[in-house]
């Protein structure tokens, strides 16, 4: 019997941390790819952001675990205040 617990123990705690993974590409005016490091590695440092994709000339895609963080919050990064940016997703 508890053998029986024991397994469904692990089952209930993965159940409850499954994260759902969201994305989204930024549109950042940034005035040339020279910037896209500093902008990437201010992605990078918020949690839950998983993976960031630059594409010239000033496309971001980001992938997020959206239990983590949200889109509000990755938008809200002080670097977008010097480098203003827009959710362009197709």
């Amino acid at each position: 019997m508890n053998q029986v617990s024991a397994a469904a123990a692990p089952a209930q705690s993965a159940e409850a941390s499954v994260s759902t993974v969201a994305s989204t590409t930024l549109a950042v005016e940034i005035p040339c790819s020279g910037h896209a490091p500093l902008i990437s590695g201010e992605l990078k440092g918020v949690p839950g952001v998983q993976k960031v994709t630059f594409r010239a000339p000033n496309l971001f895609d980001v992938t997020y675990d959206s239990g983590q963080t949200s889109l509000d919050q990755i938008v809200a990064l002080d670097v977008f205040q010097a480098y203003p940016a827009t959710v362009n997703n197709p």
